[in-house]
């Protein structure tokens, strides 16, 4: 086991603090692969441990800490209980695992995230911090495909995985991949991964690797859960003025459940949350339902 830092709690007082304190927020580094990594971990006032877990990834560029104030996910788990664990991708980035000339001249390239993501739960678990069989994790954009490589190489470390604004990209092609729980969501509009798929990044800008169409991900997907149907849950147009509507599709047949949150109108943002309905650069974001939500009753809902 790699070596703790030195602003980790030993095991007994994190366990005594996750139990008695308000809240607790702790910043934590890990040594993997010859590099010391960084990642953030929340426990709930009062949560009984070992606790669920969810582990939520950045987008490219971003860090844990600014994915928690964008998603004021801790939050939610003081409403239901369980840890939430940020990690940091390696200068801002993860190695998703795409086919990417840009991203292979990436420091991120050069680490094992798959690796390192596991590492930081062998360390939770250990400490007795984290129930080693209800652990979650998703992620935006670049942590969304990495979410994807984390369900194509290490299925049986999570009950569930939810994929936001990310498709398959060229190069995660995991062909006869165990069925996996997964949860996308998708907006319509997204401009940075497209939903008729195409390449990576800003319209205009460098190509950041090239990814699959929506419905592509999707047949992927179903295939891999063996599903055989699906059906339309809902349809949610609550707030016109949002400039969105949601479509909710649970895939039927399944020998693991796979379901699709399509955000009509939507753009390349996490849904609940930003400052602004629209951005210039990732478009509009919904308030016809709240991601965190969406994403913790997924996890929740796994046997």
């Amino acid at each position: 086991m790699a070596a703790h830092s030195s602003t980790w709690l030993p095991a007994a007082l994190a366990l005594a603090l996750a139990l008695m304190s308000a809240g607790l927020a702790r910043a934590d580094t890990l040594e993997h692969g010859g590099t010391e990594r960084a990642f953030d971990v929340y426990v709930p006032d009062g949560i009984a441990t070992p606790a669920p877990a969810v582990v939520l990834l950045h987008g490219g560029g971003g860090s844990g800490r600014q994915l928690r104030r964008h998603t004021d996910f801790n939050e939610l788990a003081d409403e239901n209980g369980f840890v939430v664990i940020y990690p940091d991708g390696v200068d801002g980035h993860w190695n998703d695992g795409r086919d990417d000339p840009w991203l292979a001249e990436q420091a991120a390239a050069r680490h094992d995230d798959v690796g390192f993501i596991t590492a930081i739960l062998d360390r939770l678990i250990a400490d007795g911090l984290v129930d080693a069989h209800r652990i979650g994790v998703g992620g935006i954009s670049n942590g969304g495909m990495m979410t994807l490589r984390l369900a194509c190489e290490a299925p049986e470390r999570f009950i569930g995985f939810a994929v936001v604004a990310a498709n398959i990209a060229a190069g995660q092609e995991c062909p006869g991949g165990e069925p996996a729980p997964v949860l996308f969501i998708h907006g319509s509009n997204d401009s940075l991964v497209p939903y008729d798929g195409g390449p990576i990044g800003l319209p205009g800008g460098n190509a950041r690797g090239t990814a699959w169409s929506v419905p592509d991900s999707l047949a992927d997907w179903a295939a891999r859960n063996r599903c055989t149907g699906r059906v339309l849950s809902a349809h949610i147009n609550e707030r016109p003025l949002d400039g969105t509507t949601v479509d909710i599709v649970d895939y039927t047949g399944c020998k693991a459940p796979l379901r699709h949150i399509l955000i009509n109108g939507g753009g390349h943002t996490w849904p609940g949350t930003g400052a602004r309905l629209i951005n210039l650069i990732t478009g509009r974001s919904s308030r016809e339902i709240d991601g965190n939500v969406a994403i913790w009753a997924f996890f929740d809902a796994q046997p």
